[in-house]
């Protein structure tokens, strides 16, 4: 079990509750929806009061609502914590118990502190999040219900702002409930310096920082257990200030004061372990091997501490404007709820105004990579993008023209074009994020099983043909068992397309790039056969 393994699960389960607050906001608009025609046709800026009092008597039914979805969330997520920090974490210390078993020639079982230390921070963790999340969702008491406070706010600001004749109150009403939403639903959680955490940072945060310090602490209890006390600390190009000095060194994994210090490396201790801005602190993702002397080897790649440092604040700003498209995306998920065309467009606007921001940001410094599902929201058919990247074997044989010109067709006509498979059971997906995905790999159009075909909004007569093929033929013969039939399979699709090019209006260059195909996958057959 890897790090990074356990942060993907992290993050799945940040997400539930970065779902669960966008499930909240629909609670919210859907509860405004209610009282909108009141508010639209006020003619007088005293009356929006009316509508105010008309408003906060629905918070009774909110909070009912709120309670409920929050009370199918907070099982589920108990569930899949203890899965993570508990049998994960068991799963890790197995893992280095068998390499230090091998590598000193000692068998030792997994140690009480181990099992102590999975216990302590599945339950510790948990606990943060219920008391400060679920509790304060789950509570009748208005005053301390996050979502309430919200819906007042949202009010209240609302009252303000078309008083003051700021805004029309349709006006302020929608932008109050982007704010809030990019602001987010606060927990009770109130750190020292004053700050009120929101439900999506202090989720994200806390979920991440255990998984990091499960894997990190057990490894380093597992090796006190062998009495090493030496380890090798991966390194990364950009690096935090507490970390830069001794990444990709060997260190010890006690304090100076401990017997089994070894002086001749420095100690994790003397930067800063155990405190959220120090080494293995809040979001460090590095790592611990062990390294026992006489035996093991130092391969880390060495870097240089203040081009480290700098470059991290490089890394920093990737991490900004990632933030940044994800919570317009949110805004615009709102947006279409609202059915607030112009904000549409604003948030449109802006997301690609970051999303170019994030690409030169990368262009120019070749230690960073795009990673788009850092850019990412969740969404109703995160199921089904999930599953499509799952789908390696078929999507990776697909060999697509990626330059083809393909002429977009109207919603009517792809419609029409669908119907006899939508009747049959299928479904089709579009939408910006699915653009996304399938520009990655540089296709119009993907098919997953028989039944879900996912089309780009620039996605041509020959790519839905073509798709629509796909699922005859798996309905008929099942999934592709092997490379060859896959390529059988594009050139009988390829061939149905030149057939018909003038009954389905293909364009010429659409028939161009099928014939390429068709030439492309009956020269890998040839290969393939060649190769047997």
């Amino acid at each position: 079990m890897e790090l990074e393994q356990m942060l993907a699960k992290a993050d799945k389960i940040a997400d539930y509750y970065v779902k669960l607050q966008q499930k909240i906001f629909y609670l919210l608009i859907d509860n405004f929806k209610t009282t909108r025609p009141e508010l639209i046709n006020q003619d007088d800026p005293d009356s929006i009061l009316e509508w105010r009092l008309r408003a906060l008597a629905k918070i009774g039914a909110l909070t009912k609502d709120t309670i409920r979805v929050v009370a199918n969330t907070s099982g589920k997520a108990e569930s899949y914590i203890y899965d993570l920090v508990k049998n994960d974490g068991l799963e890790v210390a197995k893992d280095i118990n068998a390499e230090l078993s091998d590598a000193l020639k000692q068998n030792k079982p997994i140690s009480p502190e181990v099992n102590s230390i999975v216990n302590s921070y599945a339950a510790q963790t948990f606990r943060d999040i219920d008391n400060n999340v679920n509790q304060s969702l789950l509570s009748t008491n208005r005053a301390r219900n996050g979502a309430v406070r919200v819906y007042q706010d949202i009010i209240n600001q609302t009252v303000l702002e078309v008083q003051t004749g700021l805004k029309t109150p349709d006006r302020a009403l929608k932008d109050n409930i982007y704010k809030w939403r990019d602001n987010g639903i606060k927990t009770n959680l109130v750190d020292k310096a004053g700050h009120n955490w929101s439900l999506e940072g202090y989720t994200r945060t806390v979920i991440r920082t255990t998984t990091a310090r499960t894997y990190n602490d057990l490894r380093i209890q597992s090796m006190k257990d062998f009495d090493s006390v030496l380890a090798t600390m991966s390194s990364h190009p950009a690096s935090r200030p507490a970390c830069a000095p001794i990444q990709g060194k060997i260190v010890n994994i006690v304090p100076r004061e401990s017997s089994r210090y070894d002086p001749e490396y420095p100690s994790i201790y003397d930067h800063g372990y155990g405190k959220p801005s120090g080494c293995f602190g809040v979001n460090c993702g590095h790592k611990l091997y062990p390294y026992i002397k006489g035996v093991s080897h130092n391969f880390q790649k060495q870097y240089d501490p203040k081009e480290a440092i700098e470059k991290q604040k490089i890394q920093q700003k990737q991490r900004y404007y990632e933030r940044n498209i994800r919570r317009l995306k949110y805004d615009l998920d709102l947006a279409r709820r609202q059915n607030d065309i112009s904000s549409e467009r604003k948030f449109n606007q802006a997301i690609r105004g970051y999303q170019a921001k994030l690409r030169d940001l990368v262009k120019d410094n070749d230690f960073l990579t795009r990673q788009y599902d850092r850019e990412q929201i969740i969404s109703p058919n995160r199921a089904v993008i999930e599953q499509f990247r799952q789908d390696i074997r078929y999507n990776m044989n697909r060999k697509k023209v990626v330059d083809k010109t393909s002429v977009p067709i109207s919603r009517p006509e792809l419609n029409r074009i669908t119907k006899s498979f939508r009747k049959s059971g299928g479904k089709i997906l579009m939408g910006p994020e699915i653009d996304e995905r399938l520009s990655n790999i540089g296709a119009e159009a993907s098919i997953i099983g028989d039944d879900l075909i996912m089309f780009s909004s620039k996605a041509g007569r020959a790519a839905i043909h073509e798709e629509l093929i796909h699922a005859k033929q798996k309905r008929a013969h099942g999934e592709p068992k092997n490379n060859a039939e896959i390529c059988r399979r594009e050139i009988e699709a390829g061939n149905i397309l030149l057939e018909n090019s003038d009954k389905w209006k293909l364009t010429e260059q659409e028939i161009e790039n099928t014939r390429l195909l068709i030439k492309k996958y009956t020269k890998d057959l040839e290969d393939l056969r060649d190769g047997e």
